[in-house]
């Protein structure tokens, strides 16, 4: 079943699209659309976005982490809700920083991002990394 989000405002590089909406199928959008004539015999799930906006994913490129975590915490807690606090404000892409620190302790951090990348589906996409090692 695919996801229809009618009488919303979509955000394109090039403008804003009033009274529009957006087509959604296996979680990807696959159509903009104006108006909403052709909504009448939908029989997909519905949403009505009252006028709100629809925007891409935002891009963080220097993160040390988010939501009261930080990425040289160490710990896959830390990593893991970090990411879920960036997908829930937007951001879908985020390049992870790390302060400078001994080399083990980086690696950590990096086995850290590989295990929460592994583990968790609806997480943000990994551009990069900025390393400082000591």
């Amino acid at each position: 079943m695919r996801l229809v989000v009618k009488n919303s405002q979509v955000i394109t590089p090039i403008r804003v699209i009033k009274n529009s909406g957006v087509i959604i199928e296996k979680d990807k959008i696959t159509s903009v659309f104006t108006g909403d004539g052709l909504l009448k015999k939908c029989r997909d799930k519905l949403i009505d976005a009252r006028g709100n906006y629809i925007s891409p994913g935002f891009m963080d490129i220097h993160t040390h982490g988010g939501g009261g975590y930080d990425f040289m915490d160490r710990d896959v807690k830390s990593t893991e809700e970090a990411f879920k606090f960036h997908m829930k404000y937007g951001t879908t892409i985020i390049v992870p920083t790390t302060t400078a620190g001994p080399m083990e302790e980086l690696f950590t951090v990096l086995d850290n991002f590989k295990q929460v990348k592994a583990e968790i589906k609806d997480g943000p996409n990994i551009l990069g990394l900025h390393l400082s090692p000591e």
